[in-house]
């Protein structure tokens, strides 16, 4: 591959988006909330699910030491990974 069609791939390749974090835990919120619905079939159980998993949100909604955010975004995807049922 030459250097001028190195360069143009390069500018033509999208740069990743940085997110604020209320970006990233709204997209982990819904993302959360869309495996609940594949899980779940009866809606009176989605909507009792939904409810703890806004509590979960809710309650650590203060959090600011950098180090336990970081923990728990990682614990959604990671119980994604496993299959877990949430």
């Amino acid at each position: 591959m030459n250097s001028a069609l190195r360069e143009a791939a390069n500018q033509a390749r999208q740069k990743p988006v940085n997110l604020t974090h209320n970006q990233e835990v709204a997209r982990l919120y819904r993302k959360s909330l869309k495996m609940l619905s594949s899980w779940v079939i009866d809606r009176e159980i989605f909507i009792e699910e939904a409810t703890n998993l806004r509590a979960r949100f809710d309650a650590e909604r203060g959090v600011s030491n950098a180090k336990a955010i970081r923990l728990l975004k990682c614990d959604v995807p990671e119980r994604d990974r496993r299959g877990e049922e949430p």
